[in-house]
């Protein structure tokens, strides 16, 4: 394909005299402003519609200018109130909205010319967030529909999906409809014929450099492609053909990323899961367990042990200090193995009214989930119960019965 292009203008040198023509018009640049909507509900995996009740809206600024006659680069701002949740399902917002605010910047591939009245579109790109100190990036792609209203003026309506790059986005849809206007004047490409060149009286032709590179055909090793002289005038290599060139890639002998340099996805803990779909990055685990090590004895003993140390100021659920070791070394298992969930169960004795003791026993638990929540466990991933009098291990008859039974029981279990 290349070497017939090259070909036809080769020939074009000899057969046409210089001159110009006016060829379609490029998109002008333009600001613009919309109207959109974040839709976190109908998302991908859920297998029914959930309607567009849980929308929420969004205000959004672009700017839009025409790079070719049917492709443009566009840039948006957008920003909303939402309860916004990460890829693994937690909740960052915790019941609260606050502002997610994301920037992407996309190529618009137009079915039709500027300046046509209806220009269906779609688009793909590049994209970044920000949601309570969280940042994230996501890929935007979708379709559009560009109409003009007048010469300067036109409105934009647009519908993408959103893929997430990072544990920190989610993925969700975002709907706009906005009017923009032009803030530059259209651009006209030219095409400009060369004026014939002549033979030298002679009869030898001239050095050529079909190219253009600036290397002669007679020392350039890719004569019809555009290189460097430190690569014999050809382009610069990518030896692993993974898209990235060896000067821009740090790893050149294996297929990689853009985003990490022509790397792999790194595998931290080397457990043979990659970072991006390990769920325990820094912890050695199984690929059946998504990159986490499985629930073993030892570690059910430890946090029997810990919850063995967990005590309260006589008569209160407020946790007496000498538990804080205990509660952090359950804080620490549950940071290695996030695929863990617990149960938090408050027991007492049948000392008091019936009423009482549940109530206690109810506080107590609590009490327990707070202080992990405080330490950064995921709410989500921990319930607490408050059983009373109603379940003693011990004889409420003695004083050690009723030690006994004054306690708190904590349950891991491998989550969903």
């Amino acid at each position: 394909m290349f070497f017939r292009t090259s070909s036809v203008v080769f020939m074009s040198l000899f057969f046409f005299q210089s001159g110009a023509q006016l060829n379609s018009k490029f998109q002008p640049a333009a600001l613009g402003i919309h109207v959109g909507f974040n839709d976190f509900k109908n998302i991908e995996g859920n297998s029914n519609f959930q309607g567009f009740s849980n929308l929420k809206p969004a205000i959004a600024i672009s700017y839009l200018s025409g790079v070719s006659h049917k492709c443009d680069i566009i840039g948006m701002i957008a920003g909303s109130m939402v309860n916004f949740t990460n890829k693994r399902g937690g909740n960052y917002g915790m019941g609260d909205n606050k502002l997610l605010l994301e920037v992407d910047v996309a190529v618009r591939a137009k079915l039709r010319t500027y300046p046509a009245i209806l220009n269906p579109f779609i688009d793909a790109g590049i994209g970044g967030s920000i949601y309570d100190n969280h940042y994230g990036a996501f890929i935007p792609f979708g379709v559009g529909l560009q109409v003009k209203v007048n010469a300067r003026a036109f409105v934009l309506l647009n519908a993408q999906y959103r893929m997430p790059l990072t544990q920190t986005e989610d993925h969700h849809f975002f709907y706009s409809a906005g009017v923009a206007g032009n803030i530059g004047k259209a651009k006209a490409t030219k095409k400009k014929a060369r004026q014939a060149i002549q033979m030298p009286s002679s009869g030898t032709l001239p050095p050529r450099d079909i190219d253009g590179d600036g290397i002669l055909d007679s020392l350039d090793r890719c004569p019809i492609v555009p290189g460097f002289s430190k690569y014999n005038g050809c382009p610069i290599p990518d030896t692993d053909g993974d898209g990235i060139n060896d000067e821009n890639d740090s790893c050149t002998t294996v297929a990689g990323m853009l985003k990490y340099h022509g790397c792999p996805v790194p595998d931290r803990d080397l457990d043979k899961v990659n970072d991006e779909e390990d769920l325990c990055p820094d912890t050695v685990g199984l690929i059946s367990n998504h990159g986490c090590p499985l629930m073993t004895d030892t570690l059910t003993k430890q946090v029997n042990t810990a919850a063995q140390n967990i005590f309260f100021i006589t008569g209160s659920y407020h946790l007496s200090p000498a538990s804080y070791p205990a509660l952090d070394d359950v804080v620490r298992i549950l940071y290695q193995h996030p695929v863990l969930k617990m149960d938090i169960e408050g027991h007492t004795d049948n000392i008091g009214s019936e009423t009482a003791n549940q109530l206690l026993s109810e506080n107590r638990a609590m009490a327990v989930l707070d202080y992990l929540v405080r330490k950064g466990i995921d709410k989500e991933r921990l319930h607490s119960t408050g059983y009373g009098a109603s379940l003693p291990i011990g004889d409420n008859a003695t004083k050690v019965g009723r030690s006994q039974n004054r306690r708190v029981v904590l349950i891991i279990k491998k989550g969903k």
